[in-house]
């Protein structure tokens, strides 16, 4: 006994894959589960979120059709009280040229696709946002907004700024002082977008040939913590790893799970059902080791870098976010639909985003897309 105990503890220090880092591995997963114990359904615990701050943000994975889904559902079922009106929904997929088609779209007393495409069109994306899941939540704002009284309505508010912007910070800087607004304002609002920007991430680039000093700067999510510190309350939408153009390139270009699965574990664990949960400094997830992935371009994650690098190996979940929301599991996700938005004057000003442009015909446009996210589902006509 006493040769075999010595064995099983020297190969445990040398690091080999035993039963010992598998109870470690596992213990994770039953840490998660007393955060997840103390969860709400999603709706009550967005709703729970609009009575306590002045905004708060939910943070996607682009290519997953679930999560816009989610979002058509909150606002079918929250902000139907005064205590918890959504008076915006402030959205990343859309730029501030188009504000006022954003208004006659989300109050006009009929639903006008034409705008919604305009919309869509005029996004940063180099080719658009041709996605059903996106036009589907400004249906839903359009459609709640018509069951709703006036004083109950909300308004869609676009990001991105007018000219689309040639350096990372200004998108962020934008959206920033849009939402400071809001928060003047003395409403509530819903800022949905990618997990860049709702996160409270401090981002960072090396210059041009990957050295040197880090050139940094705060998300949008982040600037807003800063100067309003108990009025933003940020949740991740729960997914997979995005890697790169919103797949992970294997035999089947789905999405990697997020720390192995440990945390999937736990939801199934669970049932799978919905849940929305707060975390602390403790939730057992990191963004340098677990959330971000292997091979995610970030890596060695230092704990003290000499080079001004944001992505330390110190930071902890709570840093980026304040709490998760789970949907269904990452097996279950679809990728985004693709719908027809374009038009031969749109096509044909390709061009101006750019030089060459991929494509110059609607069936180059889709295969390109198809090409750049693969996990898209193809043309449907509506």
């Amino acid at each position: 006994m006493k040769y075999s105990t010595l064995l099983i503890i020297l190969l445990c220090l040398l690091g080999l894959p035993m039963s010992c880092f598998a109870k470690q591995r596992n213990d994770r997963a039953k840490v998660a589960l007393h955060y997840i114990d103390k969860g709400k359904a999603p709706f009550d615990y967005i709703a729970d979120k609009l009575r306590s701050h002045k905004i708060v943000a939910i943070g996607e994975d682009h290519w997953i059709a679930d999560h816009s889904e989610f979002l058509c559902d909150v606002l079918r079922n929250v902000g139907y009280t005064a205590d918890t009106h959504i008076s915006y929904l402030a959205l990343e997929f859309g730029n501030e040229r188009d504000q006022m088609l954003a208004d006659s779209l989300a109050f006009g007393k009929k639903w006008n696709e034409a705008f919604a495409n305009k919309i869509l069109l005029d996004a940063p994306d180099e080719l658009g946002n041709p996605y059903k899941g996106y036009r589907d939540v400004l249906y839903t704002v359009w459609e709640t907004n018509m069951q709703k009284p006036d004083s109950l309505k909300t308004r869609i508010l676009l990001l991105d700024p007018d000219d689309i912007p040639r350096t990372p910070e200004a998108r962020d800087e934008n959206i920033a002082n849009i939402l400071r607004n809001c928060i003047r304002s003395g409403k509530k609002t819903i800022f949905y977008a990618g997990q860049a920007h709702t996160q409270y991430q401090t981002r960072g680039q090396l210059p041009r040939g990957g050295k040197g000093y880090y050139y940094n700067y705060p998300s949008a999510a982040k600037a807003i913590k800063v100067c309003y510190p108990n009025d933003i309350f940020s949740i991740n939408l729960w997914g997979g790893f995005m890697g790169s153009y919103g797949y992970i390139p294997n035999e089947e270009t789905t999405w990697t799970l997020i720390d192995g699965g440990e945390i999937d574990r736990a939801f199934e664990l669970k049932g799978n059902n919905p849940v929305g949960f707060d975390i602390d400094a403790d939730f057992p997830l990191t963004p340098s080791q677990l959330y971000a992935g292997k091979n995610s371009g970030r890596e060695p994650w230092s704990e003290n870098p000499d080079n001004g690098d944001p992505y330390t190996a110190n930071l902890k979940m709570k840093d980026y976010c304040d709490g998760f929301i789970f949907v269904k599991p990452v097996k279950d996700f679809s990728g985004m639909q693709l719908i027809d938005i374009y038009n031969d004057v749109w096509i044909a000003t390709l061009a101006d985003r750019i030089d060459p442009p991929p494509a110059r015909t609607k069936e180059e446009i889709f295969k390109t897309i198809l090409e750049w996210h693969p996990t898209c589902l193809p043309l449907i006509d509506k």
